[in-house]
């Protein structure tokens, strides 16, 4: 073997196993944000009523334009992250469920392939319906 092709053996290996190791933190995550995705969501939404409701009350005693606008910009950026946060989730659902009928299919168990299948569209479907909102 010469030189070269033992060097770009040693690099297809490399680049092999660090793409695994890539792959499986990226499932990690996936599962992270399928699992804790809607207590983020739910803590942003409740964050974004409480300083809404506190940016109308200031406004509303005339205290402090300002202090109103500022406090109305946290509850606008809070509803925001609870939209990403469902649409993140969602995405992470159909992802988690479109592996699940895969795997389903390759074992041979194709009534559970069917249900993940269609578990994985309506996920998708969730998904591009909130991603169209964040437009």
């Amino acid at each position: 073997m010469s030189f070269f092709s033992t060097l770009g053996q040693k690099i297809s290996g490399t680049a092999h196993r660090v793409g695994s190791k890539v792959m499986g933190a990226v499932h990690k995550g996936e599962k992270f944000v399928a699992k804790h995705g809607d207590t983020i969501s739910k803590v942003a939404g409740a964050v974004g009523n409480v300083a809404g409701m506190a940016a109308a009350g200031i406004a509303a005693t005339g205290v402090g334009a300002p202090l109103a606008g500022a406090v109305a910009g946290i509850a606008a950026g809070a509803k925001v992250v609870e939209r990403v946060s469902q649409t993140a989730t969602s995405a992470a659902r159909a992802g988690l469920a479109a592996e699940d009928a895969v795997r389903a299919a390759k074992g041979g168990n194709f009534s559970r392939a069917i249900a993940s299948g269609r578990t994985a569209i309506a996920q998708g479907k969730t998904t591009r319906g909130l991603g169209r909102t964040l437009k």
